[in-house]
């Protein structure tokens, strides 16, 4: 099948604001291929009596799964039979079984997925229907080397590096103050691995924590309660405090860690005009080669040092701050992972 820029894509997920899905649609329009958008989980009782996530936590029966997902994946085909696209591209594989995208391939569509949950044994969205409908798709985006080195392990062939991005189409509607300050900033969910990171780092430095009430509710930290700002930063307000912070820190949960090292904040924070600080990685090094021995911290240790040798060399951070930047603008965005997998498809 011939493929260019007019290319039919269907995107399959959930469509909320600052989503992949509506990131990468904003990216594909752009290119001027033509894009639908279907809500997966409009189309099963499972969206409407129970909470999908919950079900993936809690029932680790394939069978009860599959008897859930089975009238589900019934109606996605009813309705995929409707469909005439060139691509069909997933953000989720939970309950969505081989069969139905074997019924895909069937009508010569392209199936292909990025799944931003890390999807092997040991994490906790992993599930085995999920392996085996990696298998069946024609192209899986994987944005963690290591994972991709466990699945080529287990036979599978169809798989390629392939990363998260920043949203460059989204932001230019985000009007940014220059209102630089001297925080260092944590942006992000409440966990014990995080919070017993931050919690070290207050004792040599004051941080300012933004994200979901966890933070004061479950946190046994009184230093970590009272640098909780109560407030969570989306949209405009990410933006604005990426750009104006001195710092801004991105602790990865397990699974980005032990995945390959990058998360969506590895890009956004850099795409916004902020300065990152993270865990060490193979794959952050890949992207960000030179700079790394700046951006990445291997221990709280680590990430002390770096602390104190930034506010002891603020011109040379105030100078590689841009260039980072414009790294992420020139080869990390959306558009460029869209116009990739026009490429490859």
């Amino acid at each position: 099948m011939k493929i260019n820029n007019k290319i039919k894509i269907l995107l399959c997920g959930q469509f909320f604001e600052h989503s992949l899905e509506n990131s990468y649609l904003r990216a594909f329009k752009s290119l001027g291929c033509q894009v639908k958008k279907f809500e997966l989980f409009n189309h099963s009782f499972i969206n409407n009596f129970f909470e999908k996530d919950k079900l993936n936590k809690y029932f680790s029966s394939l069978n009860f799964r599959k008897f859930l997902a089975l009238n589900y994946n019934k109606q996605l085909i009813r309705s995929f039979e409707q469909i005439n696209m060139d691509v069909c591209f997933f953000f989720d594989l939970t309950y969505i079984f081989p069969e139905t995208i074997h019924f895909l391939k069937k009508k010569n569509i392209k199936t292909i997925c990025f799944l931003p949950d890390n999807p092997l044994k040991g994490y906790s969205n992993h599930r085995p229907e999920i392996i085996n409908s990696i298998k069946e798709l024609d192209i899986f985006l994987c944005w963690g080397t290591k994972i991709i080195k466990q699945l080529k392990k287990s036979g599978q062939k169809n798989i390629i590096f392939h990363t998260y991005a920043w949203d460059s189409i989204r932001n230019k509607k985000f009007k940014i103050k220059k209102n630089y300050n001297d925080d260092i900033t944590f942006i992000g969910n409440w966990d014990h691995h995080r919070e017993k990171i931050i919690n070290n780092l207050i004792n040599n430095f004051p941080i300012k924590i933004w994200g979901e009430k966890d933070w004061f509710n479950k946190s046994n930290s009184l230093k970590i309660r009272n640098s909780y700002t109560g407030k969570s930063a989306y949209n405009q307000k990410f933006s604005h405090i990426c750009f104006n912070s001195f710092l801004n820190i991105n602790i990865l949960r397990k699974q980005s860690l032990e995945g390959g090292g990058l998360n969506m904040r590895s890009f956004e924070i850099l795409g916004e005009g902020g300065f990152l600080l993270q865990d060490y990685g193979p794959d952050p090094i890949r992207i960000f080669k030179n700079f790394s021995k700046y951006i990445l911290f291997k221990s709280s240790d680590d990430m002390i040092k770096k602390i104190l040798f930034m506010r002891q060399n603020k011109n040379f951070i105030k100078k590689i701050k841009p260039e980072l930047s414009n790294l992420v603008k020139k080869n990390h965005t959306y558009i460029k992972r869209s116009k990739k997998i026009i490429d490859i498809i």
